[in-house]
C-alpha cells in the first residue's frame, strides 16, 4: 500500500496540484494562471484530469480518439484491448469529466533488454497545448525508470512539430530520420541519478 502523496507547484503562469492516492493513481489539477488570447486580454483556464492505466473496457473510446488524431488511424479490432491486457502499466490514459482526453501506449522491445518504445500518444483537439501530453509522457518515463528500463525510443513523423517539441522538452534526442520518420531516444535515469543532478 502506497501512502497518499500531495504536492503543490506554482510558477508565474501555472499552478499544479499533484496527488497520488493509496491505489497509486495519479491525479493532476493544473490551472493556467494567465494567458493571452487572440483578442489580447488576460483570462483564466482551469483543467483537471486524472492519469490512470488503460483497461480493456476503454478500448472503444481510445479507438475513437485515435481516429480523431491524425496521423493516427483506427487499429485492427482488438488491438487496444490486447495492449491494455499485456502492457497495462505502460498504457496510460488521461481522463477529465469521465471522458478519455488523451492516451499514451508504450511497450518493451522484446529484442533489446532495457529498451521501450512509445507506440502512440494522442490528445483530443480541445486539450492540445495544455499539459496533458507532457504529464502522460513524464509519468510514463517515471514508471519506466522505476522498472529498470534504461532507453526509451519513439518514431515521430518529421512534420509533427508539436510531438517533436514535446519529446525534445523532456530530453529526447534525434537519432536519425528514415522515410519521413524521426527516431528520438532518451537514456532514462533512475531516481538516484535524478537526485544527484
Amino acid at each position: 500500500m502506497i501512502p497518499p502523496l500531495k504536492l503543490k507547484i506554482k510558477s508565474n503562469l501555472f499552478a499544479y496540484n499533484l496527488c497520488v492516492n493509496a491505489a497509486g493513481s495519479l491525479s493532476i489539477r493544473s490551472k493556467m494562471l494567465r494567458y493571452c488570447n487572440p483578442l489580447g486580454y488576460l483570462g483564466h483556464v482551469k483543467m483537471e484530469f486524472t492519469i490512470r492505466e488503460a483497461e480493456e473496457r476503454d478500448a472503444e473510446e481510445i479507438e475513437k480518439l485515435a481516429m480523431r488524431c491524425p496521423p493516427l488511424r483506427g487499429s485492427i479490432s482488438g488491438t487496444y484491448e490486447y495492449l491494455a491486457l499485456c502492457f497495462r502499466r505502460y498504457f496510460l490514459i488521461a481522463e477529465a469529466g469521465g471522458d478519455i482526453i488523451a492516451f499514451l501506449v508504450g511497450f518493451p522491445n522484446l529484442d533489446v533488454e532495457g529498451e521501450v518504445w512509445i507506440y502512440q500518444i494522442a490528445v483530443c483537439q480541445e486539450e492540445r497545448g495544455t499539459s496533458v501530453a507532457r504529464d502522460l509522457l513524464t509519468e510514463e518515463i517515471r514508471r519506466l525508470a522505476s522498472d529498470g528500463y534504461m532507453v526509451v525510443k519513439a518514431k515521430i513523423l518529421e512534420e509533427n512539430d508539436c510531438s517533436l517539441g514535446l519529446f525534445k522538452k523532456l530530453g529526447f534526442e534525434r537519432v536519425c530520420i528514415v522515410d519521413g520518420w524521426v527516431e528520438v531516444v532518451l537514456g532514462v535515469k533512475d531516481e538516484e541519478e535524478h537526485r544527484r543532478d
